[in-house]
């Protein structure tokens, strides 16, 4: 299943735009209130080539700017996050049951995407880890398919 969370039950705690403290701004988070697991989430455009593009002559297609900028706000997220962690205001806005967080980049889609270019997708997907914690890079086609079985 590409969206695993297997810390969040129940998404009981939805922001839309959320501020990470002044700096920057996560088009989504949601949470567990419960378990104290958060999502952060970034939107990227769904067109042909919001994951890769080819320049020049070469034959593989280099990540694209799209992604790259998707992928990369995260990671600034996740420095923020883990700078303030341990702070007053962190806990004040998170909570004492605060456990964790990942991020998810939906970015793309899979239609017209050679195999390889998918397995590339899928092999960072599965295998880079920021402070250890996951970025998942999910197309629209992948989080329509996961909303709708689980509908």
């Amino acid at each position: 299943m590409v969206l695993n969370f297997p810390y969040i039950a129940r998404f009981d705690r939805i922001a839309y735009e959320y501020d990470i403290f002044g700096d920057f701004k996560a088009d989504l988070v949601v949470g567990d209130s419960e378990s104290g697991w958060y999502a952060f989430i970034e939107f990227e455009s769904a067109s042909q080539a919001s994951i890769f593009q080819t320049k020049g002559n070469k034959t593989t297609p280099d990540w694209s700017s799209r992604f790259e900028h998707g992928f990369i706000q995260v990671v600034d997220w996740f420095w923020k996050l883990s700078s303030l962690e341990y702070t007053r205001e962190f806990v004040s806005r998170f909570g004492r049951e605060f456990t964790g967080y990942e991020g998810i980049l939906i970015v793309g889609r899979l239609e017209g995407l050679a195999q390889r270019e998918r397995d590339r997708l899928r092999w960072r997907r599965d295998r880079l880890m920021v402070n250890s914690k996951h970025i998942h890079c999910v197309t629209f086609d992948e989080l329509y398919r996961h909303l709708d079985r689980a509908c």
